[in-house]
């Protein structure tokens, strides 16, 4: 993410940028997927400002936005089944009329 500087009437901001990265790792012969993200690697994510009116000033926000997750998910039951209820579904809804 990048977020580029400005000159406003009353700031100077400098720019903001972060980092994210991630992976999955699929397991359970397709079930099951392992997933890891870290946001903000470097540390980087600041808002940074100086001014001059009303007086000199310099400042600056820093986020906590290091963090990191790590997720499981499994899919239970079978695909096969899914489909054939939506097809059975969509080919009622197009029989019949509305109600009003």
């Amino acid at each position: 993410m990048y977020r580029g500087g400005a000159n406003g009437i009353q700031f100077k901001v400098d720019p903001m940028w972060m980092v994210n990265s991630g992976a999955s790792y699929t397991v359970l012969n397709g079930k099951g997927t392992l997933s890891f993200r870290v946001n903000d690697i470097f540390k980087s994510m600041r808002f940074k400002f100086d001014t001059e009116r009303p007086i000199p000033q310099l400042g600056q926000f820093n986020w906590e936005s290091r963090t990191a997750y790590l997720s499981f998910m499994y899919q239970f039951g079978g695909g096969k089944n899914k489909a054939k209820q939506r097809k059975r579904r969509d080919s009622n809804e197009t029989q019949g009329g509305g109600f009003i």
